[in-house]
Parts: C-alpha cells; sequence; structure tokens
C-alpha cells in the first residue's frame, strides 16, 4: 500500500537522479578533452590491458570510473529504498586491468567492475573482496593535494622536518625537482627519509626510449622502485612517540607507472600497522582525473586537504597539529 508507493517513488528518484549525473559526467568529459592537449603513455596496467597513448586516454579511463562510481552511488540508493541487498564482491579486482572493453579504474573488471573501479581501495583490504578490514582504530592517512606550484612538496617536508625534531620516527620519500645549468627544471628526483638517499625519477632527456612518458618526462620505474618500495615500510615508533609516520610525496601519474608502487600503497592503507600516513596526492589537471588517487581521497581513512598558496601556510599549521596529536605528542609553546 503506502511503503509500496513510496518505495516506488524513491525508486523513480534515483533512477532520474542517475541519468542526470551521468549526462553531466558526459558533458564534462566532452569540455575538459576540449580544452585540453596533455599527452601521456598509459600506465603499466593500462598496457596490460591494452589500452594505448592518446589525447584521451586519461580522460576515457577517468569518464568511466565516474560513471561506474554513479551508476554504483545509485543503485545502493534504489537497493537501501526498497529494503533489497546488493551483491558484494565482483568479477574482478586488484591492482591490475579495467572492465571488459579495458577502460576501467584501477582494477575491477567484470560486469560487477562499478562496485571496484575507482573505489578499489576504499573496499579495504585486497580488491572488493573486503576480506581483511582494517580496523576502526587504525592511524589515519593524512593528505594534502593541490595545483603544480601549490607547494606541496614544501609542506610535507616542513611537517616532516618539525616531526623528526620531536623525536618521531619517519620513514618514506619526497620528490624533488631537479634544475638544469640554467635554472630550468630538467626532471625530478626521489630522496628517501630519513637517510636522504637520491635516485632519479623522471628527466626530460637522457633516458632510455623504452620508459614510460608523463607529459615531457620519462620515467626511469625500475630506479624509483629502488628507492621508494623499501620506504613505504613502517618503522617501529621511537621512545619519543607512541606512533611512528610514513611519508609519501607523492602519490603522483609519475609515481603510478609502477605497478609495484601501486599495490604497495594498496597493501599500506588496507594495514592495520599502527603508523600514521602523511603525504601529498596529484591533483586533476584540465579535468583529467587519475582513479587510483580519487579511490585514495575516498577511502574512510583518508583525510585530504586542498592547498594553494594562499592557504598552505594555515593548513601546515593545522596538519603538524593533528600529527602530533595522533603520534602522542602535545604542540609546544
Amino acid at each position: 500500500g503506502k511503503d509500496d508507493a513510496i518505495a516506488g517513488e524513491l525508486q523513480r528518484l534515483c533512477r532520474r537522479a542517475r541519468k542526470r549525473s551521468l549526462d553531466i559526467v558526459e558533458r564534462e568529459a566532452q569540455e575538459a578533452l576540449a580544452a585540453s592537449s596533455c599527452v601521456d603513455e598509459p600506465t603499466s596496467w593500462e598496457r596490460e590491458a591494452g589500452a594505448s597513448p592518446s589525447s584521451s586516454l586519461a580522460l576515457t579511463r577517468a569518464v568511466a570510473a565516474r560513471a561506474a562510481a554513479t551508476e554504483a552511488a545509485a543503485r545502493s540508493s534504489e537497493m537501501a529504498a526498497t529494503g533489497t541487498k546488493g551483491r558484494r564482491g565482483g568479477d574482478g579486482g586488484g591492482d591490475g586491468g579495467g572492465g571488459s572493453d579495458g577502460i576501467g579504474g584501477e582494477g575491477g573488471g567484470g560486469r560487477d567492475g562499478e562496485a571496484c573501479g575507482e573505489r578499489q581501495l576504499a573496499a579495504s583490504g585486497a580488491g572488493c573482496g573486503g576480506e581483511a578490514q582494517v580496523p576502526p582504530t587504525a592511524p589515519p592517512w593524512l593528505m594534502v593535494t593541490g595545483q603544480p606550484g601549490s607547494g606541496k612538496t614544501t609542506l610535507v617536508r616542513r611537517v616532516a622536518e618539525a616531526l623528526a625534531q620531536r623525536g618521531v620516527a619517519l620513514r618514506g620519500f619526497f620528490t624533488e625537482e631537479v634544475l638544469g645549468a640554467g635554472g630550468s627544471r630538467v626532471g625530478f628526483d626521489v630522496v628517501t627519509v630519513p637517510d636522504g638517499r637520491r635516485g632519479v625519477l623522471s628527466r626530460k632527456a637522457g633516458l632510455p626510449a623504452h620508459c614510460p612518458r608523463t607529459g615531457a618526462y620519462a620515467v626511469d620505474v625500475a630506479a624509483f622502485e629502488a628507492l621508494a618500495l623499501p620506504a613505504l615500510s613502517p618503522p617501529p615508533p621511537s621512545a619519543a612517540a607512541r606512533r611512528s609516520v610514513v611519508v609519501i610525496d607523492e602519490v603522483g601519474r609519475m609515481e603510478l607507472h609502477s605497478a609495484a608502487f601501486q599495490a604497495a600503497v594498496t597493501r599500506l592503507l588496507a594495514s592495520p600497522a599502527e603508523a600514521v600516513v602523511f603525504g601529498a596526492l596529484t591533483a586533476p589537471i584540465y579535468g583529467h582525473r587519475v582513479p587510483f588517487c580519487d579511490a585514495i581521497a575516498a577511502h574512510g581513512r583518508v583525510s585530504v586537504d586542498r592547498i594553494t598558496q594562499k592557504t598552505r601556510d594555515a593548513v601546515r599549521e593545522a596538519l603538524q597539529r593533528r600529527l602530533l596529536r595522533e603520534v602522542g605528542l602535545r604542540e609546544e609553546g
């Protein structure tokens, strides 16, 4: 009677909202593609899925992931309205491969791939199955994001230095720009924390032709992995603090050419280890989103602050206070 009528109306509204959301996604995609000339080579998982480089590659996977997330959210609302239970899991999952057409988000193929896709990390555990649930008391991930030049690396470095001065155990890595003789940028290095070992991440010239590229830069995946992957293991807490901190600067387009790095970040997010993760996520550029970063940001364990040159100092101070509390220390003064 009355309950059936209410449920029917809710279903109708869900269908309308879903169609409108997908139309908006498509329109945004067309506008972004028209405004952008960015060409990235496919990441390792895209190559395995049979994708090829094109100006619409990043945009295509973003549209697919966003549409899947919209569809999944609408489906969840519709099932909640009728009191039914949805299926869990999916036919695919993990770090590799898109959907049946090879353009899905980071993982999750098959007809239930929308339950993974952009939100594979939000499932906690090794993919969509959710086999390994993270305890609700697990330490948080505190991340910043912003456009190039907003000061993400400077913020992360300054906060890490302040924590080290208080005796907090740190491990991780920064990415640091490399300048040529004329002062122009020629690439990026990866620098480990706390020991400061340095290796090549990317260069505009001089790397082998087989190296994947992000824009003007060739990425030395092997050199990056040699330094960055060991640095993602949380160190034991120091005597001064009850928790340690893992620094990741950054989860970005260059770093994500490494499938091993993606897998390590996924494991770390699902780990109950008593370590706070602090770092940076790359931001969308001209409508080109990075689904792996979107998935991290969507995880319930993760807090993301967007910064600009005007707001970065205030955000840095707030994050430093939060991190001190999370490791069991009081702010000085």
